[in-house]
């Protein structure tokens, strides 16, 4: 640390150690932090390597732009140290407001966007695409604290039932899921959920099959698919209607005349393959199956 050398010695030290780490006199720490918020945001951090930032590695794409965001963190007032202010100032700039549309003449100077001439495009970590399956259904409780398992009955819990999808069974946001390290939920390993064991700077990205059978069949998905239908019928007496509703829940926006018009086709195709099931029951596993085409596509799952 600048100006002091020598050992830590206060007890056993960690006082002055935690000290020093979050001194302003120490930068080393904000730009760490402030890089791994913008590689949540981005897909990758400033610097490369969320984990090491040695001599050995590469330099930061943008340095100024790094330094100021840690010096901003750092900075005396009412906002010193404030993550939901470093949060708010790169949502709301221009860099991350741009669409991830190709632009051929930026991709032939920086094929890897390391000067982020456009988004990137970034698919949904597990936890927010569960939040968003619970939300469009319906189902999301957004209460606030407590716990989703009692903490006694983990005493008891075998390897074999922390990996029962059972235990997971909860309408709460996914933060308040529990990570155990002796039975990984299997749905978050096809998701690339980071090994609990050890510490990650940053998680893999991986386009797999367990993924694409989740989509498909999973069961969180078919209920949200299925509540969301059930929705839609209840609140709308027409296609149009419906297919309008379904998109402003699964992308915020409206759907195009030729969209509807090719769901309109999708629909009476469906009904006529189900045409020996009873009128109620086919209208749900129609529209079930609309809503989850929509719940699978990349507009849904990927952030643009």
């Amino acid at each position: 640390m600048p100006g002091d050398t020598g050992p830590l010695k206060r007890g056993k030290g960690r006082w002055k150690l935690a000290r020093a780490i979050v001194s302003p006199e120490h930068p080393l720490t904000a730009r760490v932090i402030v890089n791994r918020i913008w590689a949540h945001y981005f897909g990758q951090g400033l610097v490369e390597t969320p984990s090491d930032f040695g001599l050995r590695t590469k330099s930061p794409s943008h340095p100024k732009l790094l330094d100021a965001l840690a010096s901003r963190l750092y900075r005396e007032g009412v906002n010193r140290g404030s993550l939901k202010d470093l949060h708010r100032l790169i949502v709301t700039s221009a860099t991350y407001r741009q669409a991830s549309h190709d632009r051929p003449d930026c991709r032939r100077v920086d094929p890897e966007n390391r000067l982020l001439w456009k988004m990137n495009r970034l698919r949904l970590e597990y936890e927010s695409l569960r939040d968003s399956l619970l939300a469009v259904s319906g189902w999301l409780d957004v209460s606030m604290g407590g716990r989703v398992v009692a903490e006694s009955s983990l005493v008891i819990l075998s390897a074999s039932v922390l990996r029962d999808g059972s235990l997971y069974d909860s309408n709460r946001r996914s933060v308040y899921l529990p990570v155990l390290r002796s039975g990984l939920f299997e749905v978050f390993q096809a998701f690339d959920f980071p090994d609990p064991a050890v510490v990650s700077g940053r998680r893999a990205n991986t386009t797999v099959a367990a993924q694409a059978l989740f989509m498909m069949n999973g069961r969180l998905m078919t209920d949200a698919a299925g509540q969301m239908a059930e929705q839609l019928l209840a609140d709308h007496s027409d296609h149009s209607k419906r297919i309008e509703a379904a998109y402003q829940l699964a992308f915020n926006r409206s759907p195009s005349s030729r969209e509807i018009s090719d769901w309109r086709q999708f629909i009476s195709d469906y009904e006529q393959a189900l045409s020996r099931t009873d009128a109620k029951p086919r209208r749900r596993q129609t529209w079930q199956a609309v809503c989850r085409v929509l719940l699978s596509s990349n507009e849904f799952v990927y952030v643009e």
